[in-house]
């Protein structure tokens, strides 16, 4: 086994990169590029520390095992943040301890949200079972505020549409 120095290594690589690249100047913004990039690193950082393993030395084995586990720690967040998504998305109900309780939301209070908390960024407002509303800023819940509200937000200016 070559590890790092094997050409599918190398090759598997390289087109996380180019993706990177590809992707970057596709979307003209820095997000488009990282996304791949960071993947791209992960797998590089998984390499070093199969070598790290591998090595005749005790504290590159430690530094290894170490790097494994924080790698395995990013993948079950990435993971459980995955399936938080698709819970907000597609679920019935959101549980309120992943989200922060308005009360009764009205479009003066999604304008307060947006320009306090959201910093302009997107806002996201999902219906779910019982007439609670999810109001999210941003796309995921570790870089982004998530809101519950029990009421439509935009009631008043819709006339009380429930969804």
């Amino acid at each position: 086994m070559k590890g790092m120095k094997g050409p599918i290594f190398q090759i598997g690589i390289g087109l996380w990169f180019s993706l990177a690249v590809m992707a970057g100047i596709e979307s003209r913004s820095w997000s488009g590029f990282l996304t791949p990039f960071y993947i791209g690193l992960f797998f590089v950082a998984l390499g070093l520390a199969s070598d790290a393993r591998r090595s005749g030395r005790r504290p590159w084995q430690i530094a290894g095992n170490a790097l494994i586990a924080c790698c395995a720690l990013l993948f079950v967040g990435s993971l459980m943040n995955t399936a938080e998504r698709l819970y907000l998305v597609n679920g019935q109900s959101y549980p309120r301890l992943l989200a922060r309780d308005v009360g009764a939301a009205d479009t003066a209070t999604l304008d307060k949200l947006h320009r306090n908390q959201c910093k302009g960024e997107l806002m996201e407002i999902y219906g779910k079972k019982d007439g609670l509303w999810v109001i999210r800023c941003g796309f995921s819940w570790v870089g982004g505020h998530t809101f519950i509200s029990d009421t439509n937000p935009y009631g008043d200016k819709f006339g009380g549409i429930r969804k």
